[in-house]
């Protein structure tokens, strides 16, 4: 897969006492989120954001608590 047009690309490595166990590249373009995972067996993902809403929740301490 290539990334070439993506505003935004990161990487991720999920680590057990320090060595890399998982390999994931997230790119972010305008209508579309890619993921690419793995080391050996790769596999590409996308995602078409035009049905992706924005959806938030904010709770205080006291009601985590309880």
């Amino acid at each position: 897969m290539a990334f070439e047009n993506e505003m935004f690309k990161w990487s991720d490595k999920k680590r057990i006492l320090g060595i890399p166990m998982t390999f994931t590249t997230y790119a972010l373009s305008d209508d579309r989120l890619f993921l690419e995972t793995g080391l050996f067996n790769l596999r590409d993902e996308e995602i078409l954001l035009y049905r992706v809403r924005d959806i938030s929740m904010r709770r205080s301490w006291f009601q985590r608590l309880f």
